[in-house]
């Protein structure tokens, strides 16, 4: 069973390979299985949709199991994953056996403990809960027991525990000391940025040009304009697939505005001037107004230099679970316009959407959304475009594709508009 050969490491191999019948008829009597969570429910599906179970091994978790089996100088290493009726291995070092009984399972009593502190068993032969274990008795048992949890977030502020990165000796330990419980602890929060980064199964061939599909045809649903089956395919072949992990940022204030952002999966926030003013959940698009500006300003010949220069994001997104997003970048949707003048439409349509949205908040977001709606109902390139001040535009050229909607086109009045505009700015 364990790394050490013995007369009964064979026997024992074949007797916790994870079927439950075999093992409860060989259980010691006095063994008292550990209760599930209260938030078992919940846990199993969180669990379920990272879609890791019954995976291959992959480098990036055999790496970190090694990595905490050296580091601690131990035995054994495991990234377990706790399962309805298992304890599923996705990574092992110095063990051989993919599953055991989840009632064996040293981390199931681990993800029952309140908060996110290592799990500590420095001798397992004197502790209740495990001195009649199976997988603790004799030579090649384990003795000694340390997890770290597993533990993911979600956007309503609540927490699982999916399992622990955990080390496990075949002899009792005197102590595993603070720094050690830390250390284990921040290679256990790399596996879960491992398991929230991979892309959960989809693969970039057919499977996962259909699901983007599927996704875009849901979000053009609900914007009540009717987008062509081909046009969609050819939006979703477009879109490059992100996953971005709890609390990191999709884009920060500032960043180039040169794509927009569908999420699929999860949920974001908008962050302006230190205040959410916008709750961005699966469905949702975003950055479709820095594309918007991104068009104008071609069309009226403004410089590429001054484009990428002028259109930066003005709100930091923050995601407040694993979210799943399709980006679409300007160098994509450009070429759209002119053979689909219905996309700028559409672009105008999730503007108006979100604009609607954002001027039904409340309180907090009321004096932002008043902001937007003065943006958004004007549409000028000062204010869209957010140009600074002295920045002076040239005409449109006449030669402009004439499929692109007249809307893009901008007049000599409207650039006019925006100079004075800006040197009214630059006044004040």
């Amino acid at each position: 069973m364990f790394s050490r050969a013995s007369s009964s490491a064979a026997a024992l191999e074949e007797m916790w390979t994870g079927d439950g019948e075999r093992c409860s008829t060989c259980w010691h009597p006095l063994f008292v299985p550990p209760p599930a969570p209260a938030n078992d429910k919940q846990r199993l599906n969180v669990l379920w949709e990272q879609k890791i179970l019954d995976t291959p091994d992959e480098e990036q978790f055999d790496s970190l199991a090694r990595l905490a089996k050296r580091a601690f100088n131990a035995d054994m290493a495991f990234i377990s994953l706790v399962d309805e009726k298992r304890a599923w291995f996705k990574a092992r070092d110095g063990y051989s056996a993919r599953e055991i009984h989840r009632d064996l399972a040293f981390c199931s009593h681990a993800i029952l403990e309140e908060g996110p502190e290592t799990f500590v068993v420095t001798d397992a032969t004197e502790d209740d809960r495990f001195r009649f274990n199976q997988l603790t008795v004799g030579p090649e048992g384990i003795k000694f027991y340390a997890g770290a949890p597993l533990l993911v977030h979600r956007g309503d502020g609540s927490q699982y525990k999916l399992g622990c990165l955990c080390v496990c000796d075949h002899d009792p330990r005197e102590e595993f000391c603070a720094t050690d419980c830390a250390y284990l602890s921040v290679l256990a929060s790399a596996v879960v940025r491992e398991m929230e980064l991979r892309p959960r199964g989809r693969q970039e061939g057919g499977e996962g040009a259909r699901e983007r599909v599927v996704i875009l045809e849901s979000f053009f649903a609900r914007s009540e304009i009717h987008v062509e089956p081909d046009l969609i395919e050819i939006i979703a072949q477009r879109t490059v697939p992100r996953v971005v992990q709890s609390e990191h940022f999709v884009t920060r204030r500032g960043d180039p505005g040169d794509s927009m952002f569908f999420v699929s999966n999860g949920s974001c926030s908008c962050i302006f001037n230190g205040k959410e003013i916008e709750r961005l959940k699966a469905g949702s698009c975003f950055g479709e107004l820095s594309i918007m500006n991104m068009c104008k300003m071609r069309v009226a010949r403004v410089s590429e230099h001054t484009i990428q220069k002028r259109c930066v994001r003005s709100a930091d997104i923050r995601a407040l679970e694993r979210c799943e997003l399709l980006q679409f970048y300007m160098h994509e949707a450009w070429p759209l316009l002119h053979q689909h003048p219905v996309f700028w439409k559409l672009l105008e349509a999730i503007a108006d959407t979100r604009l609607q949205r954002l001027s039904s908040q409340p309180e907090d977001g009321s004096k932002e959304a008043v902001k937007v709606t003065h943006v958004i109902g004007r549409s000028p390139l000062s204010t869209l475009a957010g140009l600074s001040a002295g920045t002076r535009l040239p005409p449109p050229t006449p030669a402009v594709t004439p499929a692109i909607p007249g809307s893009l086109c901008v007049s000599r009045a409207e650039s006019a508009e925006a100079d004075s505009e800006e040197e009214e700015a630059e006044a004040r």
